[in-house]
This record gives C-alpha cells, sequence and structure tokens, in this order.
C-alpha cells in the first residue's frame, strides 16, 4: 500500500510556525500509515526546507491550482494507492490515524474523507467544525471545504478532471463536487486545526470570485442552500476507534492475573507486565528504563505505545532524552502508533496533550482512556502492596493509596465505570 502526501503550496507568510506545523505532520502520518510514503511539497517561497530528509521539494513560483493541474496528472501518480492534499497551515490532532482513515474510507465506499476542524479553528463555513453531537460518527456531506482531503487514486483522477489551466484559487471545485457524484464525509472524531485565513490574493491573477462562477458554469453547484439539517446528515455509526470496548489495564501489582481476552475488551499493559499478557493492544510507561524490561517480541503485533514527550530518567523528565529516542530504539521491532503527550512533571510542548495525572504509568494509563473516550475501565494488578510474583521482589512497604485514589478520582469526575480488581 503507497500514500503520496502533497502540500500543493507554501508561502513566506508564517513560514516559521508553518514548518513547525509541517515536522509535526509527517511525523502522524509515518508513524500511523502501515505502508510505503511520498512526501510532496511545492514551494513558492523564498525559504528552504534544508532540515526536512523526507520531503520532496518542487520550488518555483505558482499557485495552489496551478500546482496541482500541471503537476499532479494521474499519470504521473498510477504507483499510488491513495492521496492526501493538505494545506500549509493546519495541524494534526494527537489522536489522528491514517490506517484508521483508510479503513473507514474503504468501509464506507467514500470519494472524499475529511478530518473536522477544531473548535478554536479558523473557517469559512461552520459546518466543517467539530461537533459534539456527532462524537464517534462519520457526516455524509453534500460539501466539503478543502482543508484536508484523503481519496483513493480513482477519486483523485476524478477530483482531477476539474481543473484546467484556469484553475488557481479552487474556488467554487468544492461547490461542485456532489453534482459530479462524489460522496464525502467528515470524520468529527479526526481533528486539523487551521491557523490562518488569506487576507489578499495576487492581483495580476484571476479573482477567486470569477473562477468560482466559471467552475458552477461548467459543472454546476450544490441547489439546496447550505444549512446544518442537509450536510450534517449522519449516514451510519461507526465504531472506528472501538470506543465502546472495555479498557482492562494491568499493572505489575499482587491483583495482576493471565486472563482469556474478550471480544469487547482492549488489553492496556503497564511497563514489563506485557510481557506475562496475551494478546495486549497498547503499552504505557513513562519511564525510559521499562525499555530494558519489555521482551522486545511483544511489540510486534501491538496496536499503540503511549509515551511522553520526555521520559523519565532515573524518575525525572531529561530534556535530553526524547519520545524519537524512544521510537529510533523500537523501529524494528513494532509498526504501530504512538501516542504522544506531555508529562505534568516536564517542560510542556506545543501540540501535545499535558496529563495531569504523574504518580505512575498505571494513572496516565487512566488517563489515556478517559481522553480517548472509554467509558469502561478494568484494572489488575494495580494497588496493593508489592508485586505479583511474576515480576520478582518489590518493596511491601510501599504505599499505593495515591495510585488508586488518583484512578478513582479521574473516573468519578468524567463519569467512567471502574472496576478494580
Amino acid at each position: 500500500m503507497k500514500l503520496l502526501v502533497t502540500i500543493p503550496g507554501i508561502g513566506d507568510n508564517h513560514f516559521e510556525e508553518k514548518k513547525i506545523f509541517l515536522k509535526r505532520n509527517i511525523e502522524i502520518i509515518k508513524s500511523t500509515f502501515n505502508g510505503d510514503v511520498d512526501f510532496l511539497l511545492f514551494n513558492y517561497s523564498d525559504n528552504d526546507f534544508n532540515e526536512f530528509e523526507d520531503l520532496k521539494i518542487v520550488k518555483e513560483t505558482g499557485i495552489i491550482g496551478q500546482f496541482i493541474f500541471k503537476k499532479l496528472e494521474p499519470k504521473t501518480l498510477e504507483s499510488y494507492d491513495y492521496i492526501i492534499l493538505m494545506l500549509d497551515d493546519i495541524e494534526l490532532s494527537n489522536n489522528f490515524n491514517i490506517d484508521e482513515m483508510v479503513e473507514v474510507y474503504n468501509n464506507n465506499n467514500l470519494n472524499i474523507l475529511s478530518p473536522s476542524l477544531t473548535k478554536d479553528s479558523k473557517y469559512s463555513y461552520s459546518f466543517m467544525l467539530e461537533n459534539d453531537s456527532f462524537k464517534g460518527y462519520l457526516r455524509i456531506t453534500n460539501f466539503c471545504e478543502y482543508f484536508f482531503y484523503f481519496m483513493d487514486v480513482n477519486s483523485y483522477n476524478k477530483y482531477w478532471s476539474l481543473f484546467d489551466e484556469n484553475t488557481y484559487w479552487l474556488w467554487g471545485i468544492d461547490l461542485c463536487l456532489d453534482n459530479q457524484g462524489f460522496k464525502m464525509g467528515i470524520l468529527n472524531d479526526f481533528k486539523i486545526k487551521h491557523y490562518y485565513i488569506s487576507e489578499s490574493y495576487n492581483s495580476n491573477l484571476p479573482s477567486p470570485y470569477i473562477e468560482m462562477y466559471e467552475k458552477e458554469k461548467r459543472f454546476g453547484k450544490i441547489e439546496e442552500k447550505l444549512n446544518i439539517e442537509k450536510i450534517e446528515s449522519v449516514e451510519k455509526s461507526i465504531n472506528f476507534s472501538n470506543k465502546n470496548k472495555k479498557i482492562v489495564i494491568f499493572g505489575k501489582g499482587p491483583t495482576f492475573k493471565i486472563r482469556e481476552k474478550k471480544e469487547d475488551e482492549i488489553y492496556v499493559c503497564i511497563n514489563d507486565s506485557i510481557n506475562f499478557v496475551e494478546n495486549p493492544d497498547i503499552i504505557v510507561f513513562n519511564d525510559i528504563e521499562a525499555i530494558n524490561k519489555i521482551k522486545l517480541n511483544k511489540l510486534i503485533n501491538l496496536k499503540k505505545i503511549v509515551i511522553p514527550f520526555y521520559p523519565h530518567v532515573k524518575g525525572y523528565p531529561n530534556v535530553n532524552i526524547t519520545h524519537i529516542d524512544i521510537k529510533e530504539t523500537l523501529k524494528d521491532c513494532f509498526n504501530g502508533e504512538y501516542y504522544v503527550y506531555n508529562l505534568k512533571s516536564s517542560k510542556p510542548e506545543k501540540g501535545f496533550n499535558i496529563f495531569n495525572s504523574y504518580l505512575t504509568s498505571s494513572n496516565t494509563a487512566a488517563e489515556w482512556a478517559i481522553k480517548e473516550g472509554y467509558k469502561e475501565i478494568i484494572t489488575y494488578g494495580i494497588g496493593g502492596n508489592g508485586y505479583n510474583e511474576l515480576f520478582g521482589n518489590f518493596n511491601s512497604n510501599y504505599d499505593t493509596t495515591k495510585i488508586v485514589y488518583d484512578i478513582k478520582i479521574q473516573c468519578q469526575e468524567n463519569n467512567i465505570k471502574l472496576e478494580i480488581r
């Protein structure tokens, strides 16, 4: 499976901020797509991207529509299965996952799939914003504004056919898609933040409004007025992230138990408890030393690793060690998704959630589950004094009261069903 991610135009405005967005977006896409991915950027600025090893750069003057029409012809993209077109001033959310987008896209026979916009994004149409009423849903729409389009290559070919030598700004194309038979969806729970709105347009080119009028004359536009009732109709509920499943957290305490996994459960392991858990899904660890205790073959089929931006080293954050070091260490034995967050005890990095719980990785696991929208948590091996005999000796006087209390409070405040076993 092969994916092309392209940004068809980046200029000088807010350039340093856009480089930060780009670096983070590349990292998220690479870590959540189980296949080969190429990144292509059309740079019409006076700046360069020498520090980006993953990017292919086309540097020349131009405009977004013409880059797509002239440089992204379908015949040049035949080796790809999927195409992403995205703006230069967006930032993907922490939970963004391309593999899950592929699944939703194919299961619902879509032509274009878009994430929603965060509530603090710059926007033109409010229906593009995330909506709490549609949490866990795919919204089938008759219009989808361009910020981030995910398409298979056949749908892209059809999309490209709407371009011509007079397409500069893309205005009007999104209004024609419904009449041209495109099935479009907005995935509410995967979000992007859009930072800036264009303040001016090149006066040497036709007005965007003229371009929009010409597109509508040629292809027609949706007849219905754009409104919430029409656009946010829900075709079906999707369970793309399994939020209805129970989270089972395995610590290393006395009540740790080897048990048979049920169909409606997701197994979350704390540190090296994973060594004794069959069919684990996720591992959480705050301390980099945990890697030395984990049987690395247990990570091969794992879906997710939850780690701090600055992992603890000997119990304390260390600015010289980051999540990137962990990824480099595990690159040969783990191909799943990373969820990176800020520990409360470390310097916060922009764009990553700050977790309030920092006592242990068990507390982090509970907070992660709550932030991700799960509604039921079961624990084994959390609480009580000492380790389960499977994990060797431990200070039996260690007070775990605070650990259990913190998890209980988290669950009570968020209306989460909790069973500590």
